[in-house]
């Protein structure tokens, strides 16, 4: 399944959760604890870069087993950098996905920069990056574009 079919499809049970919640009595709705969004949702929120660098990390989870085969970044123009670190930790806490010490610029795919694709189990996830060296743009932003097919 693309990735823009499997977001349309989180999208619209995100919707029915939403409803149901609305529709249920508010005392129900306030002991049911938020939902964790889901490692799309966590990754496609670009990350801001301050001072040449970011570090941030998420609790998040995947619905269903997957495949991630291309995590291409998306930077101003001219702009390059290093990430320092990805780790995607898994449920069972073992490290899904990981990468150390990588320089990227706009188009980068992480999945072939790191060494392959990210086969994510179902399940509560961890989703930790850090990065630095960014330049010539000190304040800005960068977000990964997820797919499940190689680029």
């Amino acid at each position: 399944m693309k990735l823009g079919k499997w977001i349309n499809a989180i999208a619209v049970l995100i919707f029915v959760f939403s409803v149901a919640l609305i529709a249920s009595p508010l005392s129900a709705a306030a002991d049911t604890p938020k939902p964790l969004p889901t490692l799309v949702d966590a990754i496609q929120e670009c990350a801001k870069i301050k001072k040449g660098g970011f570090n941030f990390s998420v609790k998040t989870s995947v619905p269903a087993p997957i495949t991630v085969r291309s995590a291409v970044l998306s930077l101003p123009a001219g702009e390059t950098g290093t990430i320092n670190s990805i780790a995607i930790t898994g449920p069972d806490g073992v490290r899904e996905f990981g990468c150390v010490n990588t320089k990227v610029q706009n188009g980068t795919d992480l999945v072939k920069a790191c060494g392959g694709p990210a086969a994510l189990k179902a399940g509560p996830t961890t989703y930790a990056a850090q990065g630095s060296n960014f330049s010539p743009i000190l304040k800005t932003k960068f977000c990964v574009n997820l797919s499940t097919d190689f680029l």
